[in-house]
């Protein structure tokens, strides 16, 4: 389902992905690196470490620069002005029978390794009784 309010969200992070892998192709482009160094960064491993790096490196500067810049800048440089909110919406929180609370999970020996209060014992595992009883 669309949901409107979460557009900035999107925004904001396919958008400097696609500065960060086009600033990254652009480096890969450059003629004068050494054929032997433009082999080894055009390795999958090393193009995926290189662009995530440049993603990073370009979002959190210009989202440190942010508060300083344009309006219309923001939307060039990160997709979006406004910065997403979200909301908890308890419609969509999981139902109670499909919570399962594991201090209620007995351990392999079909014993359960809390004490009454429900805190967890390591000297409990396999014993009936938490220990000191």
């Amino acid at each position: 389902m669309f949901d409107p309010e979460k557009v900035p969200a999107y925004l904001r992070t396919i958008v400097p992905s696609l500065w960060g892998s086009l600033i990254a192709w652009l480096v890969l482009q450059v003629p004068q690196i050494p054929d032997n160094v433009h082999v080894w960064l055009v390795t999958p491993l090393v193009v995926s470490a290189v662009v995530s790096a440049v993603i990073v490196a370009w979002y959190a500067f210009w989202r440190w620069l942010e508060p300083r810049m344009a309006p219309w800048l923001t939307r060039i440089v990160l997709g979006s002005n406004l910065t997403p909110s979200y909301t908890y919406d308890e419609s969509e929180s999981t139902d109670d029978d499909d919570y399962v609370d594991y201090a209620d999970v007995p351990d392999g020996d079909g014993n359960f390794v809390t004490d009454s209060a429900g805190k967890w014992n390591a000297d409990d595992i396999g014993n009936p009784t938490p220990s000191g009883e």
